[in-house]
């Protein structure tokens, strides 16, 4: 996708990349790493993208990057990915709020050591780890700074918080350039989960001629954030010195709220609010916390039942078989509380998203699935 970046006044300590840098890039084949690739590509980098032997590296090759696949876990294979670059954007990741813990660990923990490791051995100038606000869980207030307390509320935030404190105990200790980046809620094209599942359930609810729903009236605020700008974030940081040993917030102008959220994404295919329910802080979470008490007990069958409805869909549309939305009951953790973060921080680096709304953005990302046959 070539988006053209408004132009935005640059801080004096804010550089342009030296000719022919080269950056890799792991976890190249995945929603946020393929993005990174394009974007950085498209900025003066040479890039490097590698990503498991299995994965698709098409954009990879679209966007003229150099294509190696590597393992997390192989260790020759990192070294050679590692080795002859001048900087490592660490976008691999297990996103997956399903999965089970030691795989959560394996890829979120223990990943960071073995590839901060090889960084130290081979000199790296940056390292950018490519982290998540999941971390915070619970806000003691809001808006959320970056040096507020951890309280993750799952597994997968948790590991990604072990992962980041890995890479800045190598910063420490060793003195590896290490920069954390910490976007909140991340959209856009080609995303295959998070708001991905909410558009698909739009799109069935649709299919199943259900265009009038119940809905929170306000609800906890959450922020969200396209992926574009999150690689204008990496970007950001990658050039400018003052960023090293320090984590920053990417969250775009405004937090949603539940209803706002839900309205944006529902209402480009003609569904609608037809009653909404005071929303009663206690009362909310109280329902919330009986849903992640419940929802295992019958979420497989649910699941089973959403994805025959799903793929019947897509064979009788003809859609392209990139999605499958099913429900995740550790979603229901970012909307216990307010998820409001400040990104002041990063804007002391120029920064400012080209998608300040989440509304413009989720449409584009809208027609995007729509263009491509994602969904109908």
């Amino acid at each position: 996708m070539n988006v053209k970046i408004r132009g935005s006044a640059s801080p004096p300590s804010r550089e342009e990349p030296e000719a022919m840098e080269k950056i890799l890039i792991t976890g190249a084949a995945g929603f946020i790493g393929s993005h990174l690739v394009q974007y950085l590509a498209g900025q003066g980098y040479r890039i490097r993208a590698t990503d498991m032997p299995e994965a698709d590296l098409t954009v990879a090759h679209e966007s003229g990057a150099e294509v190696m696949t590597a393992d997390l876990f192989d260790l020759d294979s990192l070294k050679k990915a590692v080795s002859g670059v001048d900087h490592v954007v660490h976008a691999a990741a297990l996103f997956d709020l399903g999965a089970p813990r030691d795989l959560l660990e394996k890829v979120n923990v223990t990943g960071v050591h073995t590839i901060c490791k090889l960084c130290v051995d081979q000199g790296i100038k940056r390292f950018v780890n490519v982290s998540t606000s999941a971390i915070y869980g619970r806000p003691l207030r809001t808006p959320i700074r970056e040096d507020d307390p951890k309280r993750p509320l799952e597994l997968y935030g948790r590991t990604k918080w072990e992962g980041e404190k890995a890479a800045f105990m190598y910063y420490e200790r060793y003195g590896l350039p290490v920069t954390a980046i910490r976007p909140t809620l991340v959209y856009g094209p080609r995303s295959r989960y998070g708001h991905a599942l909410y558009i698909a359930g739009a799109v069935l609810l649709k299919w199943r001629g259900i265009l009038g729903l119940h809905m929170l009236a306000g609800g906890p605020l959450n922020h969200n954030v396209h992926v574009v700008d999150v690689c204008r974030a990496a970007d950001h940081v990658l050039r400018d010195d003052a960023a090293v040993g320090k984590a920053f917030n990417v969250a775009d102008d405004q937090p949603m709220t539940l209803e706002g959220f839900f309205q944006a994404i529902v209402e480009p295919f003609g569904i609608i609010f037809q009653k909404r329910v005071r929303y009663y802080p206690w009362l909310w979470r109280a329902f919330v916390r009986l849903l992640l008490w419940l929802l295992p007990l019958g979420v497989k069958r649910l699941n089973q039942r959403i994805m025959i409805g799903w793929c019947h869909l897509t064979e009788t549309r003809n859609l392209v078989p990139a999605l499958r939305p099913k429900v995740d009951r550790s979603w229901l953790n970012f909307v216990l509380y307010d998820q409001h973060y400040d990104t002041s921080r990063l804007r002391g680096l120029g920064w400012r998203p080209h998608y300040p709304d989440f509304r413009q953005g989720i449409r584009e990302t809208i027609d995007w699935y729509l263009a491509h046959r994602w969904i109908p």
